[in-house]
């Protein structure tokens, strides 16, 4: 969440932690007056043919200190990069994604360009939603579901873990040096 791993934000927001978002602390208080928010890069999915699957975010669950729905997100697509019109889960701006995992609206289906909005507010000054990664699930021909696709990362190397219920847990360290790359990840009972 450094700088440049995001579009804009809003000032009582601390995006310093490595890889987390959380309140801004004042004076031994979170920010408790107001609705705090971030938003994301332009993901591009490289295909205005993209049925989108649901939205995921860790950790999923906050604490009980900081109210409900604490930290909820809105979505928007668009095939030029330039047009936002965030909705939440029944494809409207009066709603908002409450829980992980729930289904993205239809509407969004057809979109090149992605991006998604948390915001994050707190019942007590003590403490704080936090957030530590979002994942967007789509297919189109070429990913398909079970697949992952990483757009414009910045050469290094990244840790990759990959679970699912009944299957081992498989975890590998990928070096990214040209612009494409590609791993199969073998998941056994």
């Amino acid at each position: 969440w450094g700088a440049g791993a995001y579009d804009s934000k809003s000032a009582f927001l601390d995006t310093s932690g490595p890889g987390m978002i959380s309140l801004l602390m004042s004076n031994g208080s979170y920010a408790s007056a107001s609705t705090e928010w971030i938003i994301s890069n332009s993901f591009d999915i490289g295909t205005s043919s993209a049925e989108f699957g649901t939205l995921n975010w860790n950790p999923a669950g906050q604490p009980v200190q900081t109210g409900t729905d604490s930290l909820v997100f809105q979505v928007a697509g668009n095939t030029d990069n330039t047009t936002w019109n965030w909705v939440g889960p029944d494809g409207t701006a009066s709603t908002f994604f409450t829980a992980s995992g729930q289904p993205l609206p239809a509407s969004l289906n057809g979109s090149r360009f992605i991006r998604y909005r948390a915001h994050l507010q707190t019942a007590d000054d003590s403490a704080t939603p936090t957030l530590e990664d979002v994942a967007i699930r789509f297919s189109y021909g070429c990913v398909m579901p079970g697949q992952a696709y990483f757009n414009a990362m910045p050469a290094g190397t990244y840790t990759v873990e990959v679970s699912k219920s009944g299957l081992q847990t498989y975890t590998v360290d990928v070096p990214i040096s040209e612009a494409w790359d590609r791993i199969v990840i073998p998941m056994v009972p």
